[in-house]
């Protein structure tokens, strides 16, 4: 075979589906150091228990809240404990202040969800918003929501609770066969 070297990304004609964002998910791993890094950069934790793993989330970002769902419901069954790294898309005005203010006053991520905001945009605040950015942005990670697994692989881009779970190796929710699988004798 011969070597190739393409530049810019490459798109399946038929789906759409970004093949070069999908090989850079399967390829790219976080190192042990940058999980331990996510860790001091996570803004708030929940779930006491379960798979643990980084939600990527901006707090305008209307698809981020319905991952929030999926993962607070997972949590609160013992299933997940997510952290979670506010990167703030500069695209959203405010985002980042918000984000900012969130760290440095210790909020929850309830106060957060509800567009928590405060003028106190300290030092400390500012400088974890940035290392999450450039730290996320060197991997390939450039918008919201994304998760990060345990096994240091990555997705962008928000997913149902099956796949989520899939990814995690957890059984599937209720995993009683469909109704319209069940013949009567």
């Amino acid at each position: 075979g011969g070597d190739f070297f393409i530049m810019g990304q490459l798109y399946d004609s038929g789906s759409g589906r970004n093949v070069t964002r999908d090989t850079i998910e399967a390829i790219t791993l976080f190192s042990t150091e940058e999980m331990s890094r996510m860790a001091e950069l996570s803004a708030f934790t929940i779930g006491q228990q379960g798979k643990a793993l980084f939600y990527v989330t901006d707090p305008q970002c209307p698809y981020c809240k319905k991952g929030v769902e999926t993962l607070e419901k997972m949590a609160a069954a013992g299933q997940v404990q997510a952290h979670f790294l506010l990167f703030p898309l500069d695209s959203h005005k405010g985002s980042r202040e918000q984000s900012v203010a969130t760290i440095c006053d210790k909020k929850s991520l309830h106060d957060f969800e509800n567009g928590y905001r405060s003028e106190n945009l300290c030092a400390e605040g500012e400088q974890k918003i940035d290392a999450t950015r450039d730290l996320l942005s060197q991997k390939g990670i450039t918008g919201t929501p994304a998760y990060i697994f345990p096994d240091r692989r990555f997705h962008t881009g928000l997913l149902d609770e099956a796949e989520l779970r899939r990814r995690l190796g957890l059984a599937t929710a209720g995993a009683s066969p469909k109704p319209s699988a069940q013949k009567k004798p």
